[in-house]
């Protein structure tokens, strides 16, 4: 018994070393902006080098990737697997006067970690 429990307690301690020592940082940038209106977050394509956040710690960032040239658009990245990240960062250029919006729509994004934060500039 005593053997088990210390192989759990061990297996435990790495899988947490191996998540923070592996926090993903995702740059959201959509596959096609000309032509998508809805995003798969789970979609290794929509994120720079397919780094996808999911995990405790990783930090996912929305920029104005997703948005064609200056157009006034709105997009959305659905949440279809249900993504737990550390931090939420929105990066959404309006200097050219342009709205823009995105929604995080058909899900839950759960923000775990250390410090978790939603931020934006």
């Amino acid at each position: 018994m005593k053997k088990n429990n210390c192989f759990l307690s061990i297996l435990t301690a790495v899988t947490c070393l191996t998540t923070f020592l592996f926090a993903t940082d995702g740059d959201f940038i959509g596959t096609d902006p000309f032509t998508v209106t809805l995003y798969n977050w789970s979609d290794s394509a929509n994120w720079r080098d397919g780094n996808v956040p999911d995990s405790a710690g990783d930090v996912a960032y929305i920029t104005n990737a997703i948005f064609p040239g200056n157009a006034a658009s709105a997009k959305g990245i659905a949440l279809d697997n249900n993504p737990t990240v550390g931090k939420l960062f929105f990066a959404l250029d309006k200097s050219e006067g342009d709205a823009v919006s995105v929604a995080l729509a058909l899900g839950t994004i759960t923000l775990e970690g250390d410090d978790p934060e939603i931020s934006g500039q």
